[in-house]
C-alpha cells in the first residue's frame, strides 16, 4: 500500500516469477502444436515477456518505483527475424500479407 518493496514484496515477487517461469515452460510445448503462421508470434511473446521477469529481477523487483521493460534493441532482435518467418510461413500456405484498405468494408 505504501508503494514500497520490502522483504515480503520482494519474496512474493520472487515466488511470482519463479511461477510464471514453471508456467511458460509448461506451455512452451505446445506452440509447435499451432498453425505455422501463428508459432512466430507467440514464440515472440515468449523470449519477450519472460525477459520482462529477468529485468524485473534485475530491477532488485522494485517495480513500483519504475517501470521495467525489454529495451527495443532486443524486442527488434526478437521480433525482426520473427516476423520474416511469419511471413514466409504465410506466402507458404497461399497467404499473402493482409492489404490494409482506407476504405470501410461494405
Amino acid at each position: 500500500a505504501a508503494g514500497v518493496v520490502d522483504g515480503p514484496v520482494r519474496r512474493l515477487l520472487a515466488f511470482e516469477i519463479s511461477r510464471a517461469r514453471e508456467l511458460f515452460r509448461a506451455a512452451e510445448p505446445g506452440i509447435r502444436l499451432l498453425h505455422p503462421t501463428s508459432r512466430d508470434c507467440l514464440r515472440t511473446a515468449f523470449v519477450l515477456y519472460r525477459g520482462i521477469l529477468d529485468e524485473v529481477e534485475r530491477a532488485d523487483y522494485r517495480v513500483l518505483e519504475r517501470r521495467v521493460s525489454v529495451g527495443l534493441p532486443r524486442r527488434l532482435a526478437v521480433a525482426g527475424p520473427a516476423l520474416v518467418r511469419a511471413v514466409r510461413a504465410r506466402r507458404g500456405q497461399g497467404h499473402g500479407m493482409p492489404q490494409i484498405s482506407s476504405r470501410p468494408p461494405r
